[in-house]
């Protein structure tokens, strides 16, 4: 319980402060980074441990399953870092913030990612993934 209070404390400050018209990013957490390149294409790009992104979805919309009113499209921009953490989660075309809040927090809560690899060596990567989200259900 200590945990959640944690990051509610200290991620909803961090989404607010990142709103802007159309998008909302979470800023602050670059010390998750490895390096000072992000790849954007990678020999081995990053993989949710658990399923791949069709797991990951369902993760979610299992714990997020009370919001049936949510529904619109949205671009999800994060980095998986060397270690296989998330971190600089961005949301584009907001359509409701409060399920955007959850859902980064959602996100930050799934760590079972396997990092991407240049030259066989860990890389931070960054990731996008156009949801579409449908009576509080998330589609990719």
């Amino acid at each position: 319980m200590k945990k959640i209070i944690i990051l509610l404390i200290t991620v909803f400050p961090l989404v607010v402060a990142g709103r802007t018209n159309d998008s909302i990013k979470v800023v602050g957490d670059t010390f998750l980074s490895c390096t000072t390149i992000v790849y954007d294409k990678a020999e081995q790009m990053p993989f949710y441990n658990l399923g791949g992104f069709q797991s990951l979805c369902l993760s979610i919309n299992q714990s997020l399953k009370k919001d049936k009113l949510a529904n619109g499209d949205l671009m999800l921009n994060f980095i998986i870092n060397c270690k296989g953490q998330i971190c600089q989660i961005e949301i584009q075309n907001s359509f409701n913030v409060l399920f955007d809040q959850r859902l980064i927090l959602e996100f930050l809560r799934l760590q079972n990612w396997l990092p991407g690899k240049q030259n066989g060596t860990p890389i931070d990567c960054k990731l996008s993934a156009s949801l579409s989200i449908k009576n509080g259900k998330i589609k990719i």
